[in-house]
């Protein structure tokens, strides 16, 4: 495809968005599929934009996106104005510059879904610190992975005795994040 665009001298104007849908647990966790999971191998998507015009070759960006962040990245692209109810902030400031802070590290999560006849509903926010989420059934179920220290999400130390009380402001705060994002 890139090479037929680069043949027919459309490469420079024309935006291509390669990505997927979340991932898959093979066994990692103790898993296997889908699931109402916020661990990082079933909810990280890939996320490849090619357009010369704007984006150096080669270029590569840390920062936490979201796959709603498409629409109106896509808008800001093709000169359309972005609708007042779309969701998301554009990525174009990310993609003329990897390291522009314009935009929150930040992203919420939110899975819902009906399993065996109950409602499973989760809210939750990922940044490049932290991995929160509430599991809202059954007296809610709180998991905070500190991700600088556990980046393979081995250790919930929203529940893990000798954290709580370390950790019991960071929850605050992001259960406050988390409920300023589902308000917008």
């Amino acid at each position: 495809l890139m090479a037929r665009l680069d043949e027919l001298n459309l490469h420079e104007k024309t935006v291509v968005i390669v990505t997927s849908d979340g991932g898959f647990a093979l066994g990692e966790h103790g898993l296997y599929g889908r699931g109402p999971f916020v661990y990082d191998i079933m909810i990280r998507c890939p996320l490849v934009v090619r357009y010369p015009k704007l984006i150096r070759s080669g270029g590569r960006c840390a920062r936490t996106v979201s796959l709603v962040d498409l629409a109106p990245t896509i808008c800001e692209l093709a000169g359309l104005q972005q609708s007042p109810m779309m969701h998301g902030h554009s990525l174009v400031p990310l993609l003329k510059n990897p390291a522009s802070n314009v935009l929150p590290d930040e992203r919420f999560l939110e899975y819902d879904a009906q399993d065996s006849g109950r409602s499973i509903l989760v809210r939750g926010l990922v940044s490049s610190q932290y991995k929160y989420a509430r599991y809202l059934r059954d007296g809610n179920y709180d998991v905070l992975y500190h991700l600088a220290r556990d980046a393979e999400e081995m250790n919930n130390v929203a529940k893990k005795p000798d954290s709580v009380r370390h950790y019991a402001g960071v929850v605050k705060v992001l259960q406050n994040r988390v409920e300023q994002f589902r308000k917008m």
